[in-house]
C-alpha cells in the first residue's frame, strides 16, 4: 500500500496518495510498531499539507511527534518538528513556525532554513531586521 501511495504522491495525485497512506496506516496499526505508525502519520500529515489542509496536517503530525518522542527517535522528532513548522509557516503563522525551528535547535537538531525559502516562495521578502531576528532566534 505504501509504495502505491508514494507513486501517487510523485504523480501529484495527493487524494489517491492519501487514500493509500491511510490504508497503510490501518495495516500498521495492527502491528503496533510505534516507529512505523509515526512514519505513516508523518506521511499523512505531509499529504494534508499538499492538500492545504493545514489544521489536519498539524493534528496528525503532532501524533507522529508524540510517538517518535516516546521511542526517542531523533530523526523522526526532527522531521515532525520541521513538518509542523512548515505547516504553520504555510498558514502564515510565522512566529509559531519560528518556535518549531527554535525547538529543533534546543533539542540539538539542525534547524531547517526551509522556512525562509518557503517565505520567498510565497513572495514574502524578509527585511534585513526580520532576517536578523530570524537568525538570532535560531542561535
Amino acid at each position: 500500500m505504501r509504495s502505491r501511495a508514494e507513486v501517487f504522491f510523485l504523480l501529484e495525485n495527493f487524494e489517491k496518495a492519501l487514500e493509500y497512506f491511510l490504508k497503510s496506516f490501518e495495516i500498521r496499526k495492527k502491528n503496533n510498531d510505534k516507529e512505523y505508525l509515526a512514519n505513516s502519520l508523518n506521511n499523512i500529515g505531509g499529504i494534508y499539507q499538499k492538500l492545504e489542509q493545514f489544521e489536519k496536517s498539524i493534528e496528525v503530525t503532532e501524533k507522529a511527534l508524540k510517538l517518535y518522542t516516546s521511542i526517542n527517535n531523533e530523526i523522526g522528532i526532527s522531521t515532525s518538528l520541521n513538518n509542523l513548522g512548515t505547516a504553520y509557516n504555510r498558514m502564515g503563522k510565522y512566529d509559531k513556525a519560528l518556535e518549531f525551528a527554535q525547538n529543533m535547535k534546543w533539542k540539538g537538531l539542525s534547524p531547517i532554513v526551509y522556512f525562509v525559502s518557503e517565505l520567498y516562495e510565497k513572495g514574502v521578502s524578509l527585511t534585513k531586521e526580520g532576517a536578523t531576528r530570524f537568525l538570532r532566534n535560531l542561535s
